[in-house]
């Protein structure tokens, strides 16, 4: 006899105050732990089915979210743990099923939120909660299971959760693992000073000094943090001295991609994406000046493409004072992305200007030319 799909029944509000939990949904997306909060006392509803998420890595909405699986998923897509514990401490329940049949571990893109979610309770069938623990502290691309296998709780579509997807040994890029943790005792000097005093005001407890546990009860109010991520926050509120410390604990190392559009602080803006010493370039330009990419010299290597389309550093200098620090320093403005597009056939007038006028002072004779013999990075 062919064995029936796991499917747990719901749990799950489909009627409640709608605009308190919509507006919980917003501070969620927009990292706004202390209006969170309001939210969660001014009656929404955390296991309400009526929100929508579209994550950077995937192309489609994901629909029926409640405030619960919101935190999941976006604290997975943020490669944090930050807003999930709240939720689950404000009336959230870790055994939520929604009405598609999908546990809080089948948002659990992440491992961070993945083993939380196991370590605190969140269903499994009997036996694999230590199978799965285990796994996550393997290297990636690590096959615990067959390649149809679908141990654990399905959904109404059969899909089993994103981690036992990960395991089955192909390239799952849906599920990511942590790459740089930020260690307890530096969150309050790397991560940002208006999350860390929310984070105090709301009684977060200090992840490290916290032991699992899969019996019943509210699972603790802890947070962790990648040093790969946290550094875009840094740099988007141009902190020089949180950037370096992020940089130390290696968040250049892992080549991660981020979002950086018009305005970076709009979860809803058409962006590109750059690693960090590209946000660095594009920050610097809109401010007219250059302040955070030396912070990088010694982390990162500046000739490197620094987009997901191959881009240089002088395709995202749009300014002419950055522009002119990259030429000083001897970046080349004949590097071609993706597109064989060079630098001055991407950039505004002004700094564009300042490409020709290099390639002229490289036609000058020797000696004659401006800023020769500058330092390389």
């Amino acid at each position: 006899m062919p064995r029936m799909p796991c499917i747990l029944p719901p749990n799950t509000s489909r009627f409640g105050p709608i605009n308190e939990t919509l507006a919980l949904g917003l501070a969620i997306q927009y990292r706004d732990l202390a209006h969170a909060a309001m939210c969660l006392a001014d009656r929404a509803d955390p296991t309400l089915e009526c929100l929508s998420y579209t994550p950077d890595i995937h192309d489609d909405d994901v629909v029926g979210l409640t405030p619960t699986s919101m935190a999941a998923l976006v604290d997975s897509t943020r490669g944090e743990l930050l807003f999930l514990p709240l939720l689950l401490n404000r009336g959230g329940n870790i055994n939520q099923v929604d009405s598609r049949g999908r546990t809080l571990l089948h948002f659990a893109w992440h491992h961070v939120v993945a083993r939380y979610l196991l370590e605190h309770g969140a269903p499994v069938p009997e036996g694999l909660r230590a199978q799965l623990l285990d796994a996550l502290g393997k290297l990636a691309g690590t096959k615990v299971f067959g390649a149809n296998a679908t141990p654990g709780h399905l959904d109404v579509d059969g899909t089993p959760i994103p981690l036992v997807m990960a395991l089955r040994g192909k390239n799952y890029p849906w599920f990511e693992r942590c790459l740089r943790p930020v260690p307890d005792a530096l969150v309050a000097h790397v991560v940002s000073p208006g999350v860390v005093a929310d984070m105090a005001a709301l009684g977060y407890e200090h992840a490290d000094t916290v032991r699992p546990s899969s019996a019943s009860g509210t699972p603790p109010l802890i947070a962790r943090f990648d040093a790969t991520v946290e550094i875009v926050h840094a740099l988007r509120e141009r902190d020089s001295a949180r950037v370096h410390g992020l940089l130390k604990l290696g968040a250049m190392e892992a080549g991660r991609f981020f979002s950086c559009g018009k305005n970076p602080g709009d979860p809803y803006e058409d962006w590109s994406g750059a690693d960090a010493l590209g946000l660095a370039a594009i920050l610097d330009s809109r401010a007219g000046d250059v302040h955070l990419m030396p912070l990088f010299e010694g982390f990162a290597d500046f000739h490197a493409e620094h987009s997901d389309v191959g881009e240089s550093l002088l395709h995202l200098a749009d300014s002419p004072w950055v522009c002119t620090w990259l030429l000083a320093h001897g970046l080349s403005p004949d590097a071609k992305d993706c597109e064989g597009e060079t630098p001055d056939e991407k950039l505004s007038p002004a700094p564009r200007a300042i490409i020709e006028r290099w390639w002229l002072n490289q036609a000058l004779p020797q000696g004659q030319g401006e800023g020769r013999g500058r330092a390389r990075l």
